[in-house]
C-alpha cells in the first residue's frame, strides 16, 4: 500500500515526537537521580565527613594536651589544660552524635561507627583518669615541697643546737659521744636532702634505709651523755632534747619529706602510664576514624558515577 505525502510526513513527525518524549523521560529521571546524589552528599556524606574530621581533631587536641600536662608542675598551667581538654572532649562527644545521625544501622559503615563509638568512649575515660591523677600528682608535690622547706628549717636548727653542745662536758668519754652524735646530725641533714633531690626511688628507698639506723644511733647517743649528772640539766641539752624527737619525725616517717617524696615519684609513674594508654586509645580511635572516612568517601564516589 503507497502511503501519501501527508501521511509520511504526520508519521514521521510522530515518530520524531514519540523519541522526544522518551528523551525527556530519560533526561528526567537522569537529573531526578543526579538531584538525589546532590542531595544525599550535601546532607549526609559531607557532613558525615566533616564530623569525622572534627572528631579526629579533638582526639589528637586532647592527646597534645595531655601531654604538655604531664610536663608542667604549675597548677594555673595545668587548669588551663584541663580546661582545654575539657572543650575538646564535649566537642569530641557532639562529633560522635552527629556520625551516629549520619550513619544508618543498616550501611556498611556501621560496625566501624559501633568501633569508633567504644574506643571513643574509653578514651575520654583514660584521659579524665590521668587529669584527676594528675592534680593529685600536684597536690603531692606541693606537700613534697612544704615539707622540704620545713625539714630544711628543720636541719638548721638541729645542727645550731647539736653544735651547742660540743666541749660541754668535762669527760673526754661524753665529748666523744656529744661528737658523733653532732656528725650524725649533720651526716642525716645531707642525706636526706640528696634523697629530696633524686628522682630515683631505689636511691631515695637505700637513703630512707640508712637514716632509720641513724634514727636509732641519735636516739641511743643523745640518751648516752643527756643521761650524765653534769649535762642532765644543762639548757643546752634540754634545748636538743625538744627539738631531736621534731627533727627525727621529719627525718623519716610517714609525715616526712622523703615519705612525701617518694609518694610523688609513684604517683608520677601510675600517671605516666595512664598517659601512655590514653594515647594508644586516641591513637586507635583515630586509625578506625580513617577507615570510616575512607568508606564513606567510596560511597560518596559511588554517588558521583
Amino acid at each position: 500500500m503507497k502511503l501519501t505525502v501527508s501521511l509520511r510526513i504526520f508519521g514521521g513527525f510522530a515518530i520524531l515526537l514519540l523519541l522526544s518524549i522518551v528523551i525527556y523521560l530519560v533526561a528526567l529521571m537522569g537529573i531526578r537521580s543526579i538531584g538525589s546524589g546532590v542531595e544525599q552528599m550535601s546532607e549526609k556524606s559531607v557532613p558525615t565527613l566533616i564530623a569525622g574530621a572534627d572528631l579526629a581533631q579533638n582526639i589528637l587536641i586532647t592527646e597534645l594536651s595531655l601531654i604538655e600536662l604531664s610536663t608542667t608542675e604549675n597548677e594555673q598551667e595545668a587548669t588551663r589544660l584541663r580546661d582545654l581538654i575539657k572543650q575538646a572532649n564535649q566537642s569530641n562527644n557532639l562529633a560522635i552524635q552527629s556520625l551516629s545521625q549520619f550513619i544508618e544501622p543498616n550501611s556498611d559503615s556501621f560496625a566501624l561507627l559501633k568501633e569508633t563509638k567504644a574506643l571513643n568512649t574509653t578514651f575520654l575515660e583514660a584521659s579524665d583518669q590521668v587529669i584527676t591523677d594528675y592534680f593529685k600528682l600536684l597536690t603531692l608535690l606541693s606537700i613534697t615541697q612544704e615539707r622540704a622547706r620545713e625539714f630544711g628549717d628543720m636541719g638548721d636548727e638541729s645542727l645550731s643546737l647539736a653544735y651547742d653542745l660540743e666541749g660541754l662536758s668535762e669527760d673526754e668519754s661524753i665529748n666523744d659521744s656529744i661528737t658523733e652524735f653532732v656528725t650524725l646530725i649533720e651526716s642525716s641533714v645531707d642525706e636526706a636532702n640528696a634523697a629530696l633531690a633524686s628522682n630515683i626511688t631505689f636511691e631515695i628507698l637505700s637513703i630512707e634505709s640508712a637514716l632509720k639506723d641513724s634514727k636509732g644511733e641519735l636516739k641511743s647517743l643523745f640518751n648516752k651523755f643527756s643521761q650524765s649528772p653534769e649535762l642532765r640539766d644543762d639548757e643546752s641539752v634540754s634545748s636538743m632534747a625538744d627539738n631531736l624527737e621534731r627533727f627525727l619525725a621529719a627525718l623519716v616517717g610517714e609525715q616526712s619529706a622523703i615519705k612525701a617524696r617518694l609518694d610523688s615519684l609513684k604517683r608520677r609513674k601510675e600517671v605516666s602510664e595512664q598517659l601512655k594508654q590514653a594515647q594508644q586509645l586516641g591513637d586507635s580511635t583515630r586509625e578506625i576514624l580513617i577507615q570510616l572516612n575512607d568508606k564513606i568517601k567510596l560511597a560518596t564516589n559511588e554517588i558521583k558515577k
